[in-house]
């Protein structure tokens, strides 16, 4: 099979989250758990009583950002063992469905994520009600009041820039794809995948510093100066085109490239699909 019917995709989707039903209610008790224990904790012992739901708030958005981030690498990780891979190979259902089932894993995981907050958050409403603890209030209010949440953004720096970084963290969310599928081990590819970002993170700031001295010895300037007219080049309309281009372009190649090794997945024998 190697067309895309709709009515397949449903069917498989359906028998996709039927049998890993236990998993996702394992990861949205632990997530529960996670964060019922730190809001608790941090709402009846930390003072003043403002800071603590500031906290929990960026506890559950890092959460949050983090989970979509990292979201293709959990494609897999519901499956387990060499059965339940040669079960998925052999369904009847196009490549392109499989893959597709198996990569929305991370989109059911958002409202899991948010039922888990709603119920954290009412236990410690609860709790805090019950010690009659000052300045009691729902985390969801503060956090639907957008207080905590507004981004002052640079003067300095052209707000378009976000489109940019929106365009890297997607870049990013797909290499988390790449990795899934390249690596055989589904239980810790993201753990290889992170370890591979934070290396290459690593070379190209070294490469960056290594040019700022090099540019700073070609202008004749200070190693300041010199990082001001290299932001002043980023920040301008066409580059900041070019490298939002750039990610968006390496993104759509990097879900090409786990499709194919998707395609190639080697069920023994192997620690890389290739």
């Amino acid at each position: 099979m190697i067309q895309f019917d709709m009515k397949r995709f449903g069917r498989l989707a359906q028998w996709t989250l039927v049998t890993d039903r236990a998993w996702y209610l394992r990861t949205g008790l632990t997530w529960l758990v996670i964060m019922s224990f730190l809001f608790i904790l941090y709402t009846t012992q930390l003072q003043p009583r403002q800071l603590p739901h500031r906290l929990c708030i960026g506890i559950f958005v890092t959460m949050m950002f983090v989970s979509i981030l990292m979201g293709a690498g959990h494609m897999f990780l519901s499956m387990k063992g060499q059965d339940s891979r040669q079960r998925l190979m052999v369904l009847p259902a196009s490549n392109l469905e499989k893959y597709l089932v198996r990569y929305l894993t991370w989109v059911l995981l958002i409202p899991l994520m948010l039922m888990a907050f709603v119920v954290a958050d009412l236990l410690q409403y609860i709790i805090n009600v019950m010690l009659q603890h000052e300045n009691t209030q729902l985390l969801m209010a503060r956090l639907a009041r957008g207080g905590l949440l507004v981004i002052h953004w640079p003067s300095d720096i052209p707000p378009r820039m976000t489109l940019l970084s929106l365009s890297f963290l997607f870049w990013i969310h797909s290499v988390y794809a790449v990795g899934a599928t390249f690596f055989r081990s589904h239980k810790y590819n993201w753990v290889f995948t992170s370890v591979v970002l934070i290396l290459v993170g690593v070379l190209l700031t070294r490469t960056f510093i290594w040019f700022i001295d090099w540019e700073a010895e070609r202008l004749g300037c200070s190693v300041q100066e010199a990082m001001w007219y290299i932001r002043g080049l980023l920040t301008g309309g066409v580059w900041l085109v070019v490298l939002h281009a750039f990610f968006l372009s390496f993104a759509i190649a990097n879900f090409w490239l786990s499709f194919r090794l998707f395609c190639r997945t080697q069920l023994i024998g192997r620690f890389f699909n290739t």
